[in-house]
């Protein structure tokens, strides 16, 4: 081991491996750039770290790493208010003050006072064990959630002992001290937060030793170990930071399935490395084509049962001549493919390891399969930089987008790790995010999918396996296009350098974690207290007293809506989603309708982050109450969080100004930057409201959104109040205002000075134009399409807007958006009603025929759904088309594009010559992969019966909801649909309201016709029979007027039973069997309404149930929501209705009424019918009575006058 600093002046050096030693500084230090660090969190390693980076050799720069040993705990103890008196700190601090008392005098009355204290402390570290620790009393702040830790400053006990010995109880208290903070904070973070590393940057190690090669823990270039963290800082340089170039490597496999195990095994790995990548700065496509950068290299394997085609051997003994090096090498088995492949990755030395889906797959399949074919850990533990002598555990909890599990985390330690497939989901808005789609909309390339289940078949000729190593090449040469493409590096990085967390977490998509160190960098510089990470033991302690003090329902549990939330919280995984802790923001009624009229856009510019500087919103500015939310603060002195803010916008304004002198690769640099900025400023107010956040703050996130609210209403109220324009809508930060003009000229002035009228009310808060739009059509809340006016190089042209509208989601197939789009087109295109109308009945006929007749291409019948989780998870995957196909689909080996988070294409058939399949079976048996369908002996047919009925009319019926002169059962006319089925559907006024069928009805036959008719059974015979209205039957017996219905009419006349009549008496019903069976049949309607059955609407989901889904979801009413969402965008409604009781209650008190309908006879047929009556009339009284009291007791039948007051 040979050390390194500075020896009689002289610096030391030496050489590693033949190779010359890195450069060192005149003083002997050792300049280092750090890239990742790594730490265990178990074990006899703990208090150590590993760092990760580079160091210079002369023109070039190697891989080294730092072993930073004797890192120790930092755990404060908070005193009671019993040890440090108020009264005599205030008098001891003032002597110090009046230099009456010295401070060493003071420090030790300090100790004095803090004793029992520091007694109790060492008692509890001696329980653990520990031996060697340090005290001392310093003064710190607090300003965060705990209430048992006072807020602000205080002195407090810090202790110091090493992390080999086990951490203090978290929830651990004393007599003397009320709580202890950091027990379980890592030792990595305290050596980020202590030496104060802002991400990837130059650190200077003022003292170390490097290690020999037969004492290196890592597999770097270089290694060296410090023996204190403190011999690390940050160095600070005067000229402009020089960022080291990266080794990025891209990975791809090519895998087939085992059948009998059901498991993935590796055919072909494909390597390529790009050696010198800027990490800083975009990187332009020519100068990333510079010869000698760029190398390449596959490994292959024949699978089990088959050998190499004739003449592989020279055929890759001509591409490695042609290259010049080894480029394709071929081997036996799956472990000599292992080996050679993590022998090549190590000689690359790679910094980054790039790939599509890489932390999902590839990574995964990789340590897999070495783990199953016994590869030594000398070797697998090369696909990282620390040597390991055994396999971490791999599989662990992974959610949707949250990348790779800790377990391959820890295997690649000391590489970074780019997946496009998350960075694309974080940058980019797609249907698809596979790389076949990502290849095409992005870098214009087409790409080919190789099936598994032929992968086996092209190791019969040099040609096709030529062409299996060649697609495994192309597709890592297309992932790693991608990542220079959307600028992923010098992105994360500014990201990470801004935030000062790692830079791994950064690229696999951390944003919580990332604005959390933002926040501990902040607060510790300014000697606070940080608070500590929620633990799972501490969850469960708080979730006891959560259920102790609000009742087993727990419905005091403070979640976030998704919306607020920052990124998928892992223990939400398999559970029911919450509701909403707090009211978020506010979302105006919109007035619906077709606008011809300039309309305006007006949005608050970072509404939150904003609202934080307005009113000076922070832990340290809001004294936070047990109830209600917090009140503004009153002090004037600026808090940390609008102090952090204030220095982003500031720095984003300077960027931006610079970006308006630049051009070129300059320009494309600083909007990196500036976009960096943005989004950490913009997710400061989420780290506030995400409840997994260390900073969470209910009460400071729910005064920003109260602000927020009260903002965009007093902007209402002085738009159309003070300046008297219409607003037509309303959402959260911005506002539409309808100024009822056509001259575009004096419609920028009223912009112009609502602007102004807005702005001058504000210090920080500013209201901008976010679109001045032509023409509008708005459905409903976050829905609506317009005309939005572009202005260009002094040009104006017009493009189409969509938001919200079913066009715009990933869940509908390409023919349904495109007929969106034409009848979307037609309606904002200016014309008057009847021709919009008529345009859109003779498209909709037009493209009936063309599906009909098969006019329609097959590529547009595909619909698209996201797997949220594994298809293997869903409890409900027979009711799910995407889950059942992709199913499928694995079954037949394809395990790549069907895991979680892939999107599944599929497309509702019905089997030839079985066209009952179509209406019997269910939406997910009749879904087909769309290769399903194209292939040549395929019996499936598309279903364009379900297409025209649950993709096209759907669509256009809810764009057309606001237009005079159609209607859904129109559009199902024109379509060749049965327009009866959506008359409930229908907007007119009749329809509206259930309650107007008993209002509206022509007749009693068609105000009663859904009913359930009365049914009596006879005491003798048990035989049932159906009652008729009371006045009805016995005038049609009287008038003669139904033979066929003779003995039913006379029923109530002679109260028998119709079939035991012949037989006697012994048939009669006395009034008391009617009023019983009367009520209990009104029992019967009354407990169908109360078990609150709901249905989906949704005709392919008809999801039935009694647990309504209290998720807020656009406009619709709690309670509304589908279950099966967002699979299902359907609508819960009630099957059985208040309106339905009570037409049945109404129609039960018309059958027995003995007085409607008398007045209308002629008098001489009435006479007859009220003598006949008054022998019926006693019989049924007791019947009736009770039927209307119930009925009058129904509340659906009175109206609030209160309700209808002015």
């Amino acid at each position: 081991m040979v050390k390194g600093g500075t020896e009689n002046g002289a610096p030391l050096s030496s050489n590693c491996e033949g190779q010359t030693e890195f450069d060192l500084d005149a003083d002997g230090s050792l300049r280092f750039y750090i890239l990742d660090a790594y730490e265990e969190a178990f074990g006899a390693s703990m208090g150590t770290i590993y760092l990760f980076g580079k160091v210079k050799m002369g023109d070039t720069y190697k891989s080294c790493s730092v072993v930073v040993k004797n890192i120790q705990r930092c755990v404060y103890a908070i005193p009671n208010d019993s040890v440090f008196p108020s009264h005599e700190l205030i008098t001891l601090e003032q002597e110090v003050k009046d230099s009456k008392l010295s401070p060493e005098s003071f420090r030790g009355k300090l100790h004095e006072m803090a004793s029992n204290l520091k007694n109790e402390i060492s008692q509890q570290l001696l329980q653990l064990n520990v031996s060697s620790y340090s005290m001392a009393l310093v003064k710190r702040n607090y300003a965060f959630e705990r209430p048992d830790v006072p807020v602000g400053e205080q002195y407090v006990l810090k202790i110091n002992y090493p992390f080999k010995d086990p951490p203090l109880p978290e929830d651990l208290k004393g007599e003397s001290f009320s709580a202890v903070l950091g027990s379980n904070t890592s030792a990595l973070e305290l050596f980020i937060l202590k030496r104060k590393i802002m991400g990837p940057s130059w650190l200077k190690i003022s003292n170390f030793s490097t290690n020999s090669p037969s004492q290196r823990v890592s597999w770097c270039k270089f290694e060296v170990t410090v023996e204190s963290p403190k011999v690390i800082t940050v160095l600070v340089s005067e000229e402009k930071v020089v960022h080291p170039p990266a080794v990025v490597t891209a990975i791809n496999l090519k895998t087939i399935v085992n059948e009998k195990q059901n498991i993935s095994e590796i055919v072909s790995a494909s390597v390529l490395c790009f050696h010198n990548a800027k990490i800083d700065v975009p990187m332009p496509g020519p100068e990333r084509k510079r010869s000698g950068i760029l190398s390449h290299f596959t490994v292959v394997r024949n699978p089990e049962g088959t050998g190499y085609p004739i003449g592989w051997k020279k055929e890759v003994a001509d591409r490695n001549s042609k290259n010049g090096c080894s480029v394709l090498s071929f081997e036996n088995s799956e472990r000599a493919l292992l080996n050679r492949l993590f022998l090549e990755l190590n000689k690359l030395d790679s910094d980054v390891l790039v790939g599509h889906n890489i932390s999902g797959f590839d990574l995964d399949v990789l340590l897999q399969r070495a783990q199953a074919c016994k590869v030594l850990s000398s070797m697998w533990s090369k696909i990282g930089r620390l040597k390991r002598s055994s396999m971490p555990k791999l599989k662990g909890n992974t959610n949707y987008g949250s990348g790779a599990t800790l377990g391959i985390m820890s295997c690649i330690a000391g590489r970074l790790l780019c997946d496009t497939d998350l960075c694309s989901r974080d940058l980019l808005k797609q249907v698809s995010y596979s790389l076949t789609d990502l290849s095409k909309t992005q870098l214009n390339r087409d790409r080919k999918e190789i099936s598994p289940n032929d992968i086996p078949k092209m190791f019969q000729s040099s040609k096709t396996l030529v062409e299996l190593i060649e697609c495994g090449e192309t597709d890592a040469w297309l992932s790693m296009e991608l990542m220079f493409h959307l600028s992923v590096l010098p992105l994360t990085l500014q990201l990470t350098n801004i935030s000062g967390n790692l830079w791994g977490k950064t690229l696999q998509g951390a944003r919580a974690q990332r604005i959390e160190y933002y926040l501990l960098h902040t607060f510790h510089s300014k000697k606070y207290i940080l608070p500590d990470k929620n633990s799972q033991r501490m969850k469960e302690i708080k979730s006891s007293k959560r259920r102790m003090n609000h009742g087993p329902e727990g419905h005091n549990v403070d979640e976030l809506d998704a919306d607020l939330a920052l990124e998928n919280d892992p223990s939400k995984d398999n559970k029911a989603k919450k509701g909403p802790a707090y009211a978020g923001g506010l979302v105006l009624e919109p007035k619906k309708g077709l606008y011809d009229k300039y309309v305006l856009l007006l949005d608050f510019n970072s509404l939150y982050p904003s609202i934080i500087q307005e009113y000076n919103i922070c832990f340290t500015t809001i004294p936070r109450s047990e109830d209600g939310v917090p009140r503004l603060p009153s002090s004037q002195t600026p808090g940390i969080l609008p102090k952090l803010m204030e220095h982003l916008v500031s720095i984003r304004k300077s960027v931006k100004l610079k970006m308006a002198k630049e051009t070129g690769l300059k320009y494309w640099e600083l909007d990196i930057r500036q976009q960096a900025i943005k989004l950490t400023a913009n997710s400061m107010y989420g780290c506030l409201g995400f409840s997994n956040s260390r900073f969470y703050a209910k009460p400071l996130a729910e005064l920003i959104t109260l602000q927020g609210r009260e903002i965009l209403q007093r902007t209402v109220d002085l738009v159309q109040n003070h300046l008297n324009l219409e607003v037509i809508y309303g959402d959260t930060d911005s506002i539409m205002i309808h100024s009822g003009l056509d001259d575009i000229e004096e419609v920028k002035a009223i912009k112009t000075k609502v602007i102004q009228e807005v702005n001058k009310k504000y210090r920080c808060l500013k209201i901008d134009c976010d679109g001045i739009y032509k023409r509008m059509l708005l459905l409903r809340k976050k829905k609506y399409a317009a005309v939005k006016l572009q202005f260009k190089d002094g040009k104006t042209c017009e493009d189409i807007e969509r938001k919200g509208v079913d066009m715009v989601r990933r869940d509908w197939s390409l023919l349904s958006k495109e007929i969106g789009d034409l009848c979307l087109s037609k309606i904002l295109c200016g014309g008057s009603c009847e021709d919009v109308v008529e345009a859109i009945h003779s498209e909709l006929m037009k493209i009936k025929e063309e599906m009909r007749n098969g006019k329609v291409a097959l590529e547009k019948y595909v619909i698209t759904k996201a797997l949220t989780k594994s298809p293997e998870a869903y409890p409900d995957s027979k009711s799910q088309p995407h889950v059942q196909v992709a199913l499928r689909m694995r079954q037949r080996g394809y395990k790549e594009g069907f895991n979680a988070k892939d999107t599944v294409p599929y497309i509702i058939c019905y089997e030839q010559g079985n066209t009952s399949s179509a209406s019997s079976a269910g939406i997910g048996e009749r879904a087909r992969h769309p290769d399903e369908v194209k292939s040549e002996d395929s019996r499936w047919l598309v279903d364009i019966d379900y297409y025209l009925a649950q993709q096209i009319h759907p669509v256009v019926s809810r764009l057309c909801a606001e237009i005079q002169g159609t209607s859904p059962e129109r559009l199902a006319e024109c379509l060749g649909l049965d327009p009866s089925k959506y008359r409930s559907r229908s907007n007119d006024a009749t329809g509206s309201d259930p309650s107007t069928a008993l209002l509206f009805a022509t007749s009693d036959e068609e105000r009663y016709k859904s009913c359930e008719p009365l049914a009596l059974a006879c005491p003798n015979c048990s035989a049932a029979f159906n009652c008729p209205s009371i006045t009805s039957s016995v005038y049609a017996s009287i008038s003669k007027k139904s033979e066929t219905e003779e003995s039913d009419s006379t029923f109530w006349l002679k109260l028998q039973c119709p079939k035991c009549e012949p037989e006697g008496s012994t048939g009669r019903i006395s009034p008391a069997m009617i009023s019983n069976q009367v009520k209990r049949q009104i029992d019967g309607f009354v407990s169908m309404y109360y078990k609150g059955i709901m249905m989906c609407d949704d005709e392919s989901c008809k999801h039935t149930t009694r647990i309504p889904n209290f998720r807020l979801l656009g406009d619709r009413e709690r309670g509304t929501v589908c279950p099966n969402y967002p699979n299902c965008n359907g609508t819960l409604l009630r099957k059985y209705t208040e309106a339905d009781l009570y037409k049945q209650l109404s129609y039960f008190c018309h059958i027995l009424d003995t007085q409607c309908n008398l007045e209308k006879m002629d008098v001489g047929v009435r006479i007859q019918v009220e003598k006949a009556l008054t022998k019926t009339r006693p019989a049924v009284q007791a019947a009736a009575s009770m039927a209307r009291s119930i009925r009058d007791r129904c509340a659906y039948g009175w109206l609030q006058l209160t309700d209808i007051a002015i």
